[in-house]
């Protein structure tokens, strides 16, 4: 498992003293080592895109201000406004809240035939259910229209992805491999 130095940080600056410790104690206390939001009162959740993801990243300092550097993938039903509402309640009084980017969530209609075809190729190559599900990831799918992120996944490999030591099991990767091939020789061939 990787090891994020950044709550060692926060808890050390903890200490400190005046509005610099003030700030590294509210860090500690609203985001700490937790990655659902609760301590800031935005741990939503939701059947079809699962629980939002807060991942604190950085810390760095210009201008003599302090700013803490997150990331946030929420459920595709709560809006940014709820959100950044959330986060504003749980803010110190003098505290600041920009946002550097945003992408919109994006559902794509299950449907559709370019979302029909590789979810039966699955279904026939696994002979699992082949009913495709939402992510809270970011993909490049948000950029492009008509475009879905495609990645198989298996049984058993739930929240394995994007964490130290990631792996896949070898067996995943053939079937993987498979499913590849047949998508794209469906695409090309047209059938």
């Amino acid at each position: 498992m990787a090891d994020n130095v950044l709550p060692k940080l926060v808890a050390d600056a903890s200490q400190l003293t005046g509005q610099t410790g003030q700030f590294y104690q509210w860090v500690a206390a609203k985001i700490g080592t937790q990655s659902t939001g609760e301590n800031l009162g935005i741990n939503y959740q939701d059947e079809a895109s699962g629980a939002l993801q807060l991942a604190f990243y950085g810390v760095s300092i210009e201008a003599q201000q302090l700013s803490m550097h997150l990331t946030c993938r929420y459920p595709i039903p709560v809006t940014e406004d709820q959100l950044l509402t959330g986060i504003k309640a749980a803010m110190l009084p003098g505290m600041t809240l920009t946002v550097k980017r945003r992408y919109p969530s994006q559902v794509t209609d299950p449907t559709l035939p370019f979302i029909q075809q590789p979810s039966a190729i699955y279904a026939a190559d696994t002979g699992l259910d082949g009913t495709p599900v939402t992510t809270t990831g970011v993909t490049y799918a948000r950029a492009l229209p008509n475009i879905i992120a495609f990645g198989p996944s298996f049984p058993g490999q739930k929240g394995i992805a994007h964490k130290g030591d990631e792996w896949l099991q070898f067996s995943d990767w053939q079937m993987m491999m498979q499913i590849y091939y047949d998508s794209l020789l469906a695409v090309c061939t047209g059938t």
